[in-house]
């Protein structure tokens, strides 16, 4: 069978205007560091095409390749795992066209199907899942090397016999994305992130999970995807794609005819050392805790343009051992790099920003235009004992803490209790490279 794959070159845009100058060349820095990890496909077979993918909006098009969509019918190139489950394709029942393939019976972790797809780095992995009934381990989706049945993999992913669906991090840590209706049709798009080694998960357009570290520690490239029950039962899966940013046309030319190179360098631009606060809007009812906090700000940096690349975190506390002063030790946060808003400075480090004021408000900065936002914090970053629940609960009869936007002392983190789930009262986030 000659497998059909195709790729999709598009425009890439961000937008950078109203934002300071300095945070602007951050952007474009990031930018530019990005092609490096553009896709490398010497060893597979690809055609122009101009197919669409559905990516969150505020994305750029991407470089596209099928993987294998089943619709001529057949399950050729899917080799056999060892675990003795039946397969092959299925008409009229499919998550897209016509056919899907078809996994039956208990394998046995890998004993599936397999196919080999080269090996690169894409940053994007989408499939459909049809799982099967509940309690079962089933429709385990898992990618990752050529040693996948060594290191599990970079994405590891099935349907748990609770309901629910799940990731599993590099420690095992199985991290929830919602539950599963058996015998339907479920839409699955992993966006993965090379440089912090991370991948956000979307279920039927809804962003589930966010951060969570790929299972391997050592995988740098994609070149197996696997499929297989760990009970007796039978699962399907259809339209298997993978993506790449494309390199992006017009980004830098030279013609050379001024006879010298003097242009060109062998190493990388300099990223200034910024860290940018944004506004993650506000949601009716409970957040839902750092998991849903860190949602909102995933999608906020979309919808800001913010380039792929960045970390971002909710600037918010929601336990003892989830402060906003502990964010360097419990993300990562860098501590010593300024700290911008959209149209000015507000701090120049973190330890200056949790010292009791800050150099210009979140207002004054470009950062949001509404008065208050949900800290769960007191003045230095700890957190309270007013943070609905967690942010879990959007109980009216429950307060968070929160702050005052246009203030630069310290009631600009913390200034008073308010009633839980209030759409007039903001999550902040911070974003860095």
């Amino acid at each position: 069978m000659s497998e059909e794959k195709q790729i999709a070159i598009g425009q890439m845009s961000i937008k950078t205007g109203g934002i300071d100058e300095e945070f602007s060349h951050l952007v474009c820095s990031l930018l530019l560091v990005s092609i490096v990890s553009s896709i490398s496909a010497q060893d597979l077979s690809v055609t122009a095409d101009t197919s669409k993918v559905d990516y969150p909006s505020g994305t750029a098009n991407k470089a596209i390749m099928l993987i294998d969509s089943f619709e001529d019918g057949d399950v050729d190139g899917w080799l056999d795992g060892g675990g003795g489950c039946g397969f092959g394709p299925v008409f009229g029942n499919a998550g897209s066209g016509n056919y899907s393939m078809s996994v039956c019976g208990g394998c046995g972790h890998y004993g599936g199907r397999y196919y080999e797809i080269g090996g690169f780095q894409a940053t994007g992995v989408s499939v459909m899942l049809r799982p099967s009934s509940v309690p079962s381990f089933n429709s385990y989706f898992v990618v990752g090397d050529s040693d996948i049945a060594i290191n599990n993999g970079v994405i590891f992913f099935y349907a748990h016999s609770d309901g629910h669906w799940y990731i599993v991090g590099p420690d095992g840590t199985n991290y929830d994305c919602g539950a599963y209706t058996p015998y339907q049709w479920h839409d699955i798009s992993f966006t993965l992130d090379w440089n912090w080694r991370t991948i956000n998960v979307t279920i039927n357009g809804g962003l589930r999970h966010v951060h969570v570290p790929f299972r391997s520690t050592t995988s740098t490239t994609l070149s197996q995807v696997h499929f297989y029950n760990i009970d007796v039962q039978c699962s399907n899966i259809d339209h298997i794609q993978m993506s790449s940013p494309p390199a992006i046309p017009g980004l830098f030319s030279d013609d050379f005819e001024s006879g010298d190179a003097t242009s060109w360098s062998d190493s990388q631009p300099d990223v200034p050392p910024l860290m940018y606060i944004y506004d993650g809007r506000a949601v009716a009812g409970a957040i839902g805790g750092r998991r849903g906090a860190d949602i909102m700000c995933v999608q906020a940096a979309w919808t800001a343009g913010l380039p792929s690349g960045v970390m971002t975190r909710a600037l918010i506390s929601v336990a003892a051992d989830d402060e906003i002063r502990d964010m360097p030790n419990n993300y990562g946060v860098p501590t010593d790099r300024k700290i911008m808003g959209a149209s000015a400075k507000i701090a120049d480090s973190w330890p200056d920003l949790l010292d009791g004021s800050i150099d210009t408000s979140l207002k004054a900065a470009g950062v949001t235009s509404d008065d208050f936002w949900y800290t769960g914090s007191n003045t230095s970053g700890g957190v309270t004992s007013t943070t609905c629940s967690g942010w879990t609960d959007g109980n009216a009869l429950l307060d968070g803490r929160r702050g005052r936007t246009w203030e630069v002392n310290s009631n600009w983190i913390s200034v008073e209790d308010a009633t839980c789930g209030l759409t007039n009262t903001h999550v902040m986030c911070v974003a860095w490279r």
